[in-house]
């Protein structure tokens, strides 16, 4: 077993996976496998998320704000910043015809989670029909709609990057079960269609009850 360990997994990251002082070695490795098996499962769903979210914020903006507006975002300063930067390197990235499509698959998912800053608010969010042609099942009435949904939709961000780079992602102080609830309930609020999907796709609640 621990020459496993010294082979393959170094002991600062296995020492990640420790709960409690009283942890042996076997019980990190457990937590360790746990903690693939979650962020396998999550997989579907942060796939959906990601792709609904972006092409629902695109087709919004398109249809209540600018239609040409990532064609061309500069010509009023539509974007700055850091979404400028990130702009920019993806329309350097395509080596093809430049079209929206290929911006929209190009740009991260960070670029797209950046748009819900406040710095964003008088340039998309107030604008009329914005926010619910971007989540068209999000309760009517509910006031600070985007204010509510932000939060939510950065925690899902910093899970798929905690995922994407081997980190843990078991012992969430919120409970990783309860993310899961927020991440379904998000895309839901983007597309109920994308939630008929994944509830035929997602394994998370299998694998959640038989931890």
């Amino acid at each position: 077993m621990q020459l496993v360990y010294s082979n393959i997994l170094s002991v600062p990251r296995l020492n990640r996976y420790k709960l409690n002082n009283n942890d042996n070695e076997v019980d990190l490795l457990n937590n360790y496998l746990w903690n693939i098996k979650l962020a396998e499962a999550f997989y579907p769903a942060l796939a959906l998320f990601e792709v609904v979210l972006r092409n629902r914020i695109d087709y919004s903006i398109s249809k209540n704000i600018k239609q040409d507006w990532l064609l061309k975002p500069n010509t009023d300063k539509f974007l700055i910043g850091i979404e400028l930067q990130s702009y920019n390197k993806a329309l350097n990235n395509i080596k093809k015809r430049v079209t929206k499509d290929r911006l929209i698959s190009e740009l991260n998912l960070g670029f797209w989670i950046s748009l819900f800053k406040n710095f964003y608010n008088h340039v998309i969010w107030d604008k009329p029909n914005v926010f619910y042609d971007i989540c068209p099942l999000y309760p009517k009435g509910v006031m600070n709609s985007k204010k509510h949904i932000s939060p939510k939709i950065r925690k899902i961000h910093e899970l798929r990057n905690k995922i994407s780079h081997h980190e843990p992602i078991f012992d969430e102080p919120n409970g990783i079960d309860n993310c899961y609830r927020d991440l379904e309930q998000v895309i839901f609020w983007l597309s109920p269609e994308a939630k008929e999907i994944l509830d035929k796709t997602s394994r998370f609640w299998d694998i959640w009850n038989k931890k």
